[in-house]
């Protein structure tokens, strides 16, 4: 990702910079420029980032996202495999948790952070597909663990690595700091939009530590 700053020669923080606009051109020629851009389906996210501040790239960015959301939706559409339940991109983000061992649905639940019942209800479809397996969990019987079925895992894995083709073409292409960088940027929008919204479950709390008894309280802050 470009770096928002500007090179050196530039004031950082002048109205011109701050607006995406280069020094000497008028905003309304700017503006357009960037229109045209947009429309012919010319620019990139660095270009607008060269452009310094931060109105152009979040522009840029908000009409980037929702094309790109769109896209992977028909991709795995398309990598879908038939089964009798519709099967959609939370089937695939459980299954994706799931490749590396079985998990309590609670724990699924945190990772994918839904709810309870919304896992259950994703687990339920994968399993009448026969993708996963439900079983009581040994050292708590009122505890449900779910995996990927022996049978299907060839089949699951194909799926898996059909709906990711994109990204993985993307990240190839990508040296390691700019994977570092985008994957960091994309965790700190989730947390963003995450802490925004109060319906969304929030990470568990690591527990306190527990008075031992005779001990003194702790002192207020």
């Amino acid at each position: 990702m470009g770096d928002a700053g500007g090179g050196a020669g530039h004031t950082v923080g002048t109205p011109e910079r701050c607006h995406g606009q280069r020094p000497g051109r008028p905003p309304r020629k700017r503006a357009a420029a960037v229109a045209g851009a947009a429309s012919q389906g010319e620019g990139t996210v660095a270009e607008e980032a060269d452009c310094g501040g931060h109105s152009a790239l979040c522009l840029r960015l908000m009409r980037v996202f929702p094309r790109v959301v769109r896209g992977m939706r028909r991709y795995q559409d398309q990598t879908t495999p038939q089964t009798a339940a519709p099967l959609g991109p939370r089937h695939v983000a459980a299954l994706e948790q799931l490749r590396d061992g079985p998990l309590s649905v609670g724990a699924l639940a945190t990772r994918l952070g839904l709810t309870l019942s919304t896992v259950s209800g994703v687990i339920a479809a994968l399993d009448q597909a026969g993708f996963v397996e439900r079983s009581a969990d040994q050292a708590d019987r009122r505890r449900t663990n779910v995996e990927i079925a022996p049978a299907a895992r060839p089949a699951v894995q194909r799926w898996l690595d059909g709906a990711a083709a994109p990204l993985a073409r993307v990240l190839d292409r990508l040296a390691p700091e700019e994977r570092a960088a985008f994957l960091k940027a994309m965790d700190m929008l989730e947390a963003e939009f995450r802490a925004a919204d109060p319906l969304q479950p929030q990470p568990p709390q690591p527990p306190q530590p527990q008075q031992q008894p005779g001990s003194p309280a702790p002192a207020a802050p």
